[in-house]
């Protein structure tokens, strides 16, 4: 699950989210990322 949270006014805007990613691998067996990039900038 991933949690983000978005701030703005009308000068800015700040944009976070958690940095931990979980992928299952089959069907008992699960990996833990703890420093993944989930936010990207678009230029």
């Amino acid at each position: 699950m991933t949690a983000e949270i978005v701030l703005m006014n009308k000068d800015a805007i700040a944009i976070a989210a958690d940095s931990a990613v979980t992928l299952t691998i089959g069907h008992d067996r699960e990996k833990i990322f703890s420093s993944t990039h989930k936010i990207f900038t678009f230029i």
